[in-house]
């Protein structure tokens, strides 16, 4: 975690720094979960989430988050 504190900028590593909220984390349990729960070498089921503003951590990579924009949910791959 050091390493990708490193590679941040500082509004980021502060965010982190002072403790990550309850809904980002529940995002990041849910993308965990829909990771495992796929075939291998498939992709995941899309998670919806209203978290614009979250930081893309390494244990994110490989996910396929449905970004509400307000009228729809965007596919972002991540």
């Amino acid at each position: 975690s050091e390493q990708l504190m490193e590679l941040l900028t500082c509004r980021a590593r502060r965010r982190f720094t002072h403790g990550l909220k309850r809904k980002p984390l529940a995002l990041i349990k849910k993308l965990r979960k829909a990771k495992k729960e796929a075939p291998p070498m498939e992709k995941p089921e899309v998670v919806k989430t209203h978290l614009r503003d979250m930081i893309i951590v390494p244990e994110m990579v490989g996910s396929v988050v449905g970004v509400y924009n307000g009228k729809t949910f965007t596919q972002v791959e991540v």
